[in-house]
């Protein structure tokens, strides 16, 4: 069976539908407003990203900055800090003080949303409102 961006399907929809729209990667099936008849409808639609404000945008950036300050705690513990060798000590240290420097309040949030809405043919340059410091490859065995 063929499916199709658009197509309603009425009451219920086919496994196989959600299946094709899985495999397609940017596909949902949306529940839409019932028919005249009041019969409940899914339509097969493009999943698009929902816009952020850019208030909603810096609280996100501010949670995920958090996050990565807490998962990289553990390793300024004294005793695990010292069994660390001279270059991971150097590069935890300098990964944390980089992610206590990005401040998301200060980034150009508007920029950041439409690089999150359209990060096609962006320049890196054009990226780095959303960049938070990269885990040092020698630390990346301490990280999920």
């Amino acid at each position: 069976m063929n499916f199709t961006i658009g197509q309603i399907f009425k009451e219920t929809y086919p496994v196989e539908v959600a299946v094709w729209c899985n495999s397609q990667g940017n596909l949902l099936i949306k529940e839409i407003e019932p028919d005249v008849d009041g019969a409940r409808q899914f339509q097969i639609q493009e999943y698009v990203e929902p816009e952020l404000s850019p208030e909603e945008l810096q609280n996100a950036l501010q949670e995920e900055k958090n996050d990565a300050l807490r998962e990289s705690s553990y390793l300024m513990i004294q005793d695990m800090f010292a069994s660390l060798s001279p270059e991971e000590q150097q590069a935890i240290t300098a990964y944390r003080s980089e992610l206590i420097k990005y401040d998301p309040a200060t980034s150009n949030t508007s920029q950041a949303q439409g690089i999150m809405l359209l990060d096609v043919g962006l320049t890196e340059e054009m990226k780095e409102p959303l960049k938070f410091p990269k885990i040092p490859p020698i630390l990346a065995k301490y990280f999920k």
